[in-house]
């Protein structure tokens, strides 16, 4: 009982230790956040906010290529040293170096860390924030000539062919109070941001 109780811990640790080298950043991406961003570090779970569940805190980095040139990009989780601000980056790659894009900040709270909104990766091919039916890329305006609805479903497929097609980054939750006016209308949207012939482009998605 005691040996297996023994290797029990050893996968245990085993296991932790293979997560904590999976989440340790390429040095490609330490090196820039260290000459470009000196003020902030990748983010922990520590830095989240109370109220968002442990099992919910994202990765403090993804990877993919966003863009769709052959090179790995990244998405970041950065913690301000001294304030404690959060801030999320999409990093691409180029011949120069990372062309960094700011995605959101979020302001440090009271009590506890900033971040509300942990960053995950939408991979190539996976709806995403499209799969919500009330979202802002697929949004057909109240006005618009009506469709039969097998033509309204192959506008909406149109609309988001490119951003399925691609890997994105998304957001999750925030409150929708407060937010910019919004064809949707709701009381917690997530956001997602994709690449589209070299520019970067968001939109919301609602419950």
């Amino acid at each position: 009982m005691k040996t297996l109780s023994r290797i029990a811990l050893f996968m245990a640790l085993v296991c932790s230790l293979a997560a904590a080298k999976a989440a340790e950043p390429p040095a490609d991406l330490k090196a820039f956040l260290a000459e470009q961003l000196p003020d902030y570090r990748l983010s922990t779970s520590g830095d989240y906010r109370p109220e968002v569940e442990v099992s919910d805190r994202g990765p403090a980095f993804v990877r993919d290529d966003f863009d769709g040139d052959g090179q790995i990009d990244y998405a970041v989780m950065l913690v301000h040293r001294r304030t404690r601000d959060a801030r999320a980056y999409l990093l691409l790659q180029r011949e120069t170096g990372f062309q960094a894009e700011l995605l959101l900040s979020q302001p440090a709270a009271e009590r506890g860390g900033a971040i509300k909104m942990p960053l995950s990766l939408k991979k190539a091919g996976d709806a995403g924030l499209t799969a919500k039916p009330n979202n802002e890329l697929q949004f057909t305006p109240d006005g618009a000539s009506p469709l039969p609805s097998e033509e309204l479903q192959r506008l909406r497929q149109s609309k988001a062919a490119h951003y399925v097609a691609m890997p994105a980054v998304v957001a999750w939750k925030d409150s929708a109070h407060g937010l910019r006016p919004s064809p949707i209308a709701a009381d917690y949207c997530s956001s997602s941001w994709y690449v589209q012939d070299s520019q970067i482009k968001s939109f919301k998605a609602c419950d």
